[in-house]
């Protein structure tokens, strides 16, 4: 869901149940607050179903509020109490922080590729990052990213590849 939904792990971490409408096709996510809302305006994003069940985020939501125990309401990402053994811990009602999510992503991810610390902003840069060598233009991408101007976006993009997301490529010559 982070990757998809470009987040901040701020916004992960404050992400209720309540918030969240899967309406069989995409799971909306009303935010209240953010970085680029403060006001409490709210702002949305919206999550598609992934081709591959494995990679799906509205999948990974559907498993994981399974976890949950039929909470209707309340924190999505909750820390979890130790059971006696391997597998029987029950969730809380603690709202994992902005920290946590970061030390989770970067518990599972962080030696993915060598040498790169991934990190829950990993998550957002490489949405951004994906998005744009897939070939969207910056509008679409701010579309899920609430980002106010143009400027972000390529600070955010990884391609220092002289042959990645060269536009000599798309000249047919």
């Amino acid at each position: 869901m982070g990757f998809a939904g470009a987040f901040r792990r701020s916004e992960l971490a404050a992400l209720n149940i309540e918030d969240l409408k899967y309406d069989g096709e995409v799971l909306i996510i009303r935010m209240s607050r953010s970085k680029t809302t403060q006001n409490g305006t709210g702002e949305e994003k919206v999550l598609y179903h992934a081709q591959n069940p494995l990679f799906c985020p509205i999948t990974a939501y559907k498993e994981w509020v399974k976890q949950l125990q039929g909470r209707l309401q309340g924190p999505v990402f909750v820390s979890f109490s130790r059971g006696r053994t391997p597998g029987t811990g029950l969730p809380t009602l603690k709202r994992l922080s902005p920290q946590s999510v970061n030390d989770l992503v970067h518990k599972h991810l962080g030696d993915f590729a060598e040498n790169v610390p991934y990190t829950a902003h990993s998550l957002r840069a490489s949405f951004i990052t994906t998005a744009k060598l897939a070939g969207q233009n910056h509008d679409f991408i701010r579309n899920q990213t609430n980002h106010k101007s143009d400027f972000v976006s390529p600070r955010y993009t990884s391609l220092t590849s002289a042959v990645k997301g060269n536009a000599a490529k798309a000249l047919g010559l």
